[in-house]
């Protein structure tokens, strides 16, 4: 499904996820960049944006994080690193490596983001989410993701 966003057309896989879209827009608009938008619309997945208690929320993608783990080094340094969420470790794989990409491009850092599985497993639409996201983070507008005629749809014709 595509609809009409406020400034110019993207590509929403429902009515759902443009509101959700718009009122993290609307919640994150002092901070508001590529990064937060590109944020903002992976967690505006209907699938994503039930899971998540927004109170507890300082960014789109801070639900993200889960535990600290602590690693000490040869040297005797301690670093360390996040555990994924319980709320990402529930969405189906799909799901997960579009979320980790999402992260990717919010942080600048990597994320677990494996490209080739998920081609391998993302359906039409969260391709096009993928792309879209992509287009987001770029602020390009180069593919008519909006405009892309459903499959299904021309099938019922």
């Amino acid at each position: 499904m595509s609809v009409k966003a406020t400034s110019h057309a993207l590509f929403f896989v429902s009515e759902q996820h443009q509101s959700n879209y718009e009122q993290l827009q609307s919640r994150f608009k002092s901070f508001w960049s590529s990064e937060y938008a590109a944020g903002a619309y992976i967690a505006a997945l209907p699938e994503v944006f039930y899971r998540i208690k927004w109170d507890d929320e300082d960014s789109p993608l801070s639900w993200y994080f889960g535990e600290w783990v602590v690693i000490k080094g040869d040297n005797g340094e301690e670093d360390g690193f996040h555990n994924e969420s319980e709320i990402v470790t529930g969405l189906s794989s799909s799901y997960k490596l579009l979320v980790r990409a999402g992260v990717e491009l919010f942080t600048g850092r990597l994320h677990k983001f494996d490209l080739q599985l998920f081609l391998g497993n993302a359906d039409t639409e969260l391709y096009r989410v993928f792309l879209q996201l992509l287009e987001i983070r770029r602020k390009s507008s180069i593919l008519n993701l909006a405009g892309v005629a459903d499959p299904e749809d021309e099938k019922e014709s």
